[in-house]
């Protein structure tokens, strides 16, 4: 994994630590931070022109920029003019590249690299810009947005031009179209995966959570394949409000249809068009689903069928997407990002047919939708033998308190240990788990939360692997 190399000076930025001699700096009036407060560390580093929203900031801040020669330019919307000032500062370089952009709540990631992997299959020089990681061909940039700001996300084109890239993979959350990070970028393809409850502390209403997903179709570039799951309610109601539309389906009817193999319950495994279309590293009809997704978008940019068979055969592991490790005593352990619930429902479900015993290791982020943690716990309770509640991330909550809202969901109290400290929490679900049973680490995949005194960031996946046989 290589340090960013885009972590320097940008020519138009939005954070001080990107601002140097000659940067434009954009002022952002963010929910937790005034990007006036840093107008003053901007010009100490350099900035020639300050951008910033009308009515937002302090009169001193003109008489500031006066006594340091440097512009002071007032706009409507600060994000708007930050996407569109970053993309002029990089060439515009959206223009240069096929990009496909993949929204949903959930399997955006998973069909992201699919998508990735069938293009590179196919011959294409191919990028990817998605939850955790960004590639460019076999150069992987650790990332700690799904969709970056508009000051890093035009740099990392430019470089995707300078490399070559024909085919950008992107993965687009809902607060990227409503914070503007993708505004003014033409997209040769949109796939919507499904719809379902997620951000609610962004987003006031499911409504207002849906616009967000629905406006990246409106940067679809003419005769861009616009995609959407005819298995999911709202997709379908969406498909049939965007004129020249394609669906895709398992269950119901739609202009890409397959059947989910679910005798192969080792690996994902759909029949499209007469034939079998296997992908072993992934399993579950959740991944069927996001299989047909990447098979039906490649298909639209005229990719073979053989082509795609022969990608998804070879279809490397994803980082934390039921990453799967070996343990001793017939142990096995999947390490996830899954934390919502709608994907605990399918990953769940998936799991148990797998084995006769379950232990889940799970917990709930602060300051993140509270009304979802006894419905997680609930789901928890429904499927899983053993239960073992733990830290994930409880910004300025308390770690005790979000797990008592998990625990008011779970009827069976009897199944539950809670261990707050994450990696032990892990090892007493190995210590304690049957021989034979699968262990679930859900909620942070890869990402780091503690540091050992001189040591490595550790992770789901690097206590996962300390325990691999």
């Amino acid at each position: 994994m290589s340090v960013d190399s885009l972590s320097g000076v940008f020519p138009v930025a939005c954070h001080t630590n990107n601002v140097g001699a000659g940067t434009v700096f954009v002022a952002i009036n963010g929910s937790k931070e005034n990007g006036a407060r840093y107008i003053a560390q901007a010009i100490d580093r350099g900035a020639s022109s300050i951008v910033i929203e009308r009515g937002k900031f302090d009169p001193t801040v003109r008489d500031l920029c006066n006594s340091r020669g440097v512009e002071l330019v007032e706009v409507e919307n600060a994000r708007k003019e930050l996407a569109t000032l970053s993309a002029k500062a990089a060439g515009s370089p959206d223009k240069k590249l096929c990009i496909i952009g993949v929204t949903g709540t959930k399997g955006k990631t998973t069909t992201c690299w699919m998508l990735e992997h069938i293009f590179r299959t196919a011959g294409f020089r191919t990028a990817l810009t998605s939850t955790q990681v960004n590639r460019i061909g076999n150069e992987d940039f650790i990332t700690k947005l799904t969709t970056r700001q508009p000051d890093y996300l035009h740099q990392f084109l430019k470089l995707c031009v300078e490399r070559d890239v024909q085919i950008l993979i992107m993965e687009v959350a809902a607060q990227a179209t409503s914070l503007y990070r993708t505004h003014g970028i033409g997209f040769d393809g949109v796939l919507f995966t499904n719809f379902s409850i997620e951000h609610s502390e962004f987003y006031p209403s499911m409504a207002e959570y849906l616009v967000a997903k629905v406006t990246l179709f409106e940067q679809a570039r003419k005769a861009a394949p616009m995609l959407l799951n005819a298995d999911d309610k709202t997709c379908q109601r969406v498909a049939k409000s965007i004129a020249g539309s394609i669906t895709y389906g398992l269950d119901h009817a739609a202009n890409f249809c397959a059947q989910y193999q679910a005798m192969n319950k080792g690996q994902a495994t759909i029949l499209y068009d007469g034939q079998e279309v296997v992908c072993p590293s992934l399993m579950g009809e959740y991944n069927a689903s996001n299989m047909l997704a990447a098979l039906a978008m490649a298909c639209s940019k005229g990719v073979t069928l053989e082509v795609i068979k022969r990608a998804l055969v070879s279809m490397p592991n994803i980082p934390a997407r039921l990453e799967r490790y070996k343990w001793s005593r017939g142990i096995v352990c999947y390490v996830d990002y899954a934390h919502n619930p709608s994907s605990y429902e399918v990953l769940f479900k998936t799991l148990q047919e797998q084995t006769k015993h379950l232990t889940v290791v799970f917990g709930c982020g602060g300051e993140r939708g509270k009304d979802r943690r006894s419905i997680m716990g609930g789901i928890a309770d429904k499927f899983a033998d053993q239960i073992v509640l733990t830290w994930d991330n409880s910004r300025s909550e308390s770690t005790k308190e979000i797990v008592s809202d998990i625990r008011v969901g779970i009827k069976n109290q009897e199944k539950i240990t809670v261990e707050l400290n994450r990696v032990q929490a892990i090892n007493y679900a190995y210590e304690s788990a049957p021989d034979g049973a699968i262990v679930a680490i859900l909620g942070r995949g890869g990402d780091p939360y503690i540091k050992e005194q001189g040591g490595a960031l550790l992770s789901d996946v690097t206590v996962a692997k300390s325990l691999s046989i």
